[in-house]
């Protein structure tokens, strides 16, 4: 209907009701009497003045200000033609829609319904990718897992072969030197009772334990060697780990890039939702930071180790070659060419394969603390900036994550969250066991070096004494017989005698290591404690976690 009609139809209505409420029976009303025509001005009797607003409910009797003046009509014939001011009024007055938000049966309306279909999705959304994040760390998770196993990993029959050259190296030595030694303090009286064999079968005999030694390292270094290679080949060497980690690193990140953009672009949410959403943020960047750490630390190691393994195999290839072939070959053509300066060489031989001896626990320790410093540059250089997050600061975040969770309103809460609750559980558990199996690794690693240190000052001191013996002996007299024949011999047979006990100290050392490293690998083989065993589970429980955030 016409806007003008209807303002018509209620003025109509308005003005019957005042004629009827005149007691004159007055013909109309404006804001000023008016007169029927023809009448003079003043001479009309007057009705009572209405509001249009509130005409037929209530008679107005005050004088009528300028606006409602405006909002009245006037009756300029007996007709009643209503001359009605529209568009004074439609100036004043703009007409607006308004649309309500609950529909008269008491379901929200269609914009009420769009805007919490779309924040609903915005929610959903990003709990989406608070899911795909956690996958990719659990994935880097894994992947460090596997990398430590296989850095970790030994073959036992390595271990057997170790223990056969050291053991068939000791005894051999042994047994040359204790030659060397019965023999000179058999004839230290008496020059003439010397037996020329019996001279030459003990140098003879160091000189192939100490290539025992030198074939035993050549063998090993090559196999070491060949797993090198295949690890490479199969990308499972530190370098090609490396490359996997970073590509993960990439994805994890762009992934929290876009967690964070759509935090950002969502629309109005609660303050619990806000609350729960940056809290969880929080735990998904630490178990971020702390995975690629968990990494670093695995890579320095695996560099550690492999420095440290082929810093011994120099050192013990230096003690093979200086107390085998500059040592004891020496030693045995001075016997041969009858020429007792010879000896000196010799025992300088025997002195300086000591000497490493003595030196080969600090030489590793040092070549792996050295790399691990190069190791550590060089891996931070390739992740970036890691930060400082610990474990503490996990512990921390999940806490207050758990109690935001808790103050959501059920409607908000889903299986996927309540999945990545456990599972941030679950990793913190991981961390939390590296740790202590790390420290456990450091504080055995700390107690073997000693226990080395103690066993090759030992051996390493007794051959030091040795050479020094034999160097002085040739340097003494290095010609002559009778008399200067026998002192060179005693001093032989001291020296030697020295290294006779160094020598069973090697044999018992080999035989305490290994029958000791036996029990050891048995009774946490029994209760599943070794090593492996605990990075088997390690990465069986990763797999359960990554199979639940399928779910």
């Amino acid at each position: 209907m016409p806007f003008g009609k209807k303002l018509s139809d209620t003025i109509s209505v308005s003005i019957a009701i005042s004629i009827l409420s005149c007691s004159s029976g007055c013909a109309g009303f404006a804001a000023e009497s008016y007169a029927e025509p023809g009448s003079p001005k003043g001479t009309g009797t007057k009705c009572s003045t209405f509001d249009l607003a509130t005409a037929g409910k209530a008679k107005k009797t005050e004088p009528l200000s300028p606006m409602e003046q405006s909002r009245l009509v006037k009756i300029d014939s007996p007709d009643a033609d209503i001359v009605v001011q529209e568009k004074e009024l439609m100036a004043q007055v703009e007409p607006v829609e308004l649309k309500p938000a609950i529909s008269n049966d008491g379901e929200p309306t269609g914009a009420i319904l769009k805007s919490s279909v779309q924040a609903s999705n915005e929610y959903d959304e990003i709990n989406k990718l608070s899911n795909r994040i956690l996958k990719k760390e659990v994935e880097l998770l894994k992947l460090n897992t596997e990398f430590r196993i296989n850095t970790t990993k030994q073959s036992k029959w390595k271990r057997w072969r170790a223990f056969g050259y050291n053991m068939a190296a000791s005894a051999v030595s042994f047994s040359g030197i204790t030659t060397v030694a019965w023999e000179n303090w058999r004839t230290h009286h008496n020059f003439r009772k010397g037996n020329r064999e019996a001279f030459i079968t003990g140098p003879l005999l160091l000189l192939i334990g100490h290539s025992i030694v030198l074939g035993g390292i050549v063998v090993e270094s090559g196999l070491d060697k060949m797993k090198e290679y295949k690890d490479w080949r199969k990308g499972i060497s530190p370098g090609g780990m490396t490359k996997k980690v970073i590509s993960l690193q990439n994805e994890i990140d762009a992934l929290i890039n876009e967690r964070e953009k759509a935090l950002q672009a969502f629309r109005h949410p609660s303050d619990r939702q806000k609350s729960f959403m940056t809290a969880e943020g929080k735990v998904l960047r630490d178990v971020r930071d702390l995975a690629l750490v968990e990494f670093a630390s695995f890579y320095i190691r695996a560099r550690k180790r492999a420095i440290s393994r082929d810093a011994s195999y120099i050192n013990g290839s230096a003690i093979a070659a200086t107390g085998g072939y500059q040592g004891s070959l020496n030693g045995m053509l001075s016997v041969i060419n009858k020429r007792r300066m010879q000896a000196v060489p010799a025992g300088l031989g025997f002195l300086e394969s000591g000497a490493l001896i003595v030196l080969a626990p600090w030489i590793n320790r040092g070549a792996a603390a050295i790399t691990g410093k190069v190791a550590g540059k060089n891996i931070r250089k390739k992740l970036g900036d890691l930060g400082d997050t610990t474990v503490k600061q996990l512990e921390s975040d999940l806490k207050e994550l758990k109690t935001v969770t808790a103050q959501l309103p059920d409607p908000l809460k889903s299986k996927h969250m309540t999945h990545r609750i456990e599972l941030y559980d679950d990793g913190q558990g991981v961390f939390e066991q590296q740790a202590v199996f790390d420290a456990a690794e450091k504080s055995k690693s700390k107690k073997e070096f000693w226990e080395r240190v103690i066993y090759n000052s030992a051996i390493g001191g007794t051959k030091m004494a040795w050479g020094i013996n034999l160097t002085y002996a040739g340097a003494a007299f290095p010609t002559g017989g009778g008399r200067k024949v026998e002192q060179f011999r005693r001093i032989v047979a001291n020296g030697s005698t020295t290294f006779v006990v160094g020598t069973s100290i090697w044999m018992f050392d080999t035989l305490q290591a290994q029958t000791r490293g036996e029990i050891d690998l048995y009774t946490m083989g029994v209760n599943q404690a070794t090593p492996i065993h605990k990075l088997n589970r390690r990465l069986e429980m990763l797999k359960r976690l990554d199979e639940k955030l399928k779910i």
